[in-house]
């Protein structure tokens, strides 16, 4: 499908910033009152102090200013450092009201907004919102390259457009054991890549983030191996809850959350989540990875949420959640994970495609001693065989149920009585 641009649509970068807009009848009054008081008094306007409306000045001044939507990279960030001095959730909704699927409250726009990791703009947690009002995040497009039908680099609106956005409320999990409850809005990813039609060779979906040392100052130091570069599977980035995020709290994404266009895999660890994409890449096999190649024995390519992994240099079994002051039990991980499941398998019927739920033996239903062990059971990267669950008879496998995807990552297979986890690679 090709949508074709009418003339009379304006594009993203040229609408007027959010903040500029609802301060439009005070800018233009302190206009007026400096443009008389210059006709009075030459020379007067150079010196002229516009007092609370500095940031509007410099708004209109920055570059890129008036190319970003919603306000991104508006001289708020200039003034005050972050984006929560004059900016904030949207108004169109009372977001006091809305919670998780576990019913946890969300994180404050504070907490969302200057609590980040993105170290193309310091190592800092307040960097990025200190320093990514140097991100020019309109104009923006995306490259699609490798093992795909439809390669090409597309302005960020036409390769949006097509596609319905849709909020979600999804749990941020980093590995350094914290936690945020946030409210996305994007789309998700599997629409975009069915739309680009890859090939049988594609295996990976490859990421990658802006290069640009004036943009981004952090990349003048080699933190990292630079540009950012993340990866998933074609099945993970295929999962209905695998979502390219393209704003948070009902606005555009502010700079520091990756504006204009960022991964959100609510199932795998924060870093897994690349920030300001501009190219997506298809390919057929494996690719290293950021963090895989500056810290292999730390981070791995999979990086999936698990309580029973724990890091080498700390415990995952228990995490921080902004907010709160004592630290949260792995229990609450074990229910997230059956959330996530419950929640796929809700946006699969949604879609009506085949249903995304646990199905095991039918001699070991869901709510057996035996269903109730395989759903408990959390499996490592690499981890291949969950324990046993039986040692009975086989069963006949004209009776057997089998399930297109247990989760995100995993495949159960129901021949026997020993129901078995494969590795990502194999296929039942």
């Amino acid at each position: 499908m090709v949508w074709i641009r009418k003339r009379r649509e304006p594009r993203d970068s040229e609408i007027t910033p959010y903040d500029t807009w609802l301060n439009r009848r005070h800018f233009i009054d302190r206009s007026a009152k400096a443009a008389v008081a210059s006709a009075l008094v030459p020379g007067l306007l150079s010196a002229c102090d516009f007092g609370g409306d500095t940031e509007i000045a410099r708004a209109a001044a920055a570059p890129g200013a008036g190319g970003t939507s919603g306000g991104q990279g508006s001289a708020r960030n200039r003034s005050s450092g972050s984006q929560e001095a004059t900016g904030g959730p949207s108004q169109d909704r009372d977001w006091t009201t809305v919670r998780s699927e576990l019913d946890e409250p969300l994180n404050s726009w504070e907490d969302v907004t200057t609590y980040n990791n993105f170290f193309e703009f310091g190592t800092g947690k307040d960097d990025p919102a200190r320093h990514a009002h140097s991100l020019r995040s309109r104009p923006w497009s995306v490259s699609i390259e490798g093992e795909v039908g439809k390669p090409g680099v597309y302005d960020l609106e036409d390769f949006l457009k097509p596609h319905l956005v849709e909020d979600r409320v999804y749990r941020l999990r980093c590995v350094e054991a914290w936690s945020m409850v946030i409210p996305w809005r994007g789309v998700p990813l599997r629409d975009v890549i069915r739309r680009v039609e890859p090939t049988s060779k594609a295996r990976f979906v490859e990421l990658t983030t802006l290069l640009d040392e004036e943009q981004m100052p952090g990349q003048r130091r080699r933190v990292l191996d630079w540009p950012y570069v993340e990866a998933l599977r074609l099945d993970e980035a295929l999962h209905p809850l695998t979502l390219l995020a393209t704003g948070v709290y009902g606005r555009d994404l502010p700079n520091q959350n990756g504006a204009p266009l960022r991964l959100v895999v609510p199932w795998k660890y924060g870093f897994k989540s690349v920030k300001s994409i501009v190219r997506i890449r298809f390919l057929d096999s494996m690719p290293r990875t950021t963090w895989a190649i500056s810290a292999p024995r730390e981070y791995g390519f999979f990086a999936n949420v698990n309580p029973d992994v724990d890091h080498p240099r700390w415990t995952q079994s228990r995490e921080r959640r902004l907010g709160e002051f004592r630290r949260r039990s792995r229990d609450t991980a074990g229910l997230l994970r059956t959330t996530l499941h419950r929640r796929a398998s809700r946006l699969a019927e949604d879609r009506r495609s085949p249903g995304l739920s646990h199905s095991v033996c039918h001699r070991h239903p869901a709510g057996s001693r035996a269903g109730k062990r395989l759903s408990a059971w959390r499996p490592a990267d690499g981890a291949t065989t969950p324990p046993p669950t039986s040692t009975r008879r086989r069963c006949r496998p004209s009776r057997r149920r089998q399930t297109d995807r247990a989760g995100p990552g995993l495949r159960l297979r129901t021949r026997t009585c020993h129901p078995t986890i494969l590795p990502p690679r194999a296929r039942p």
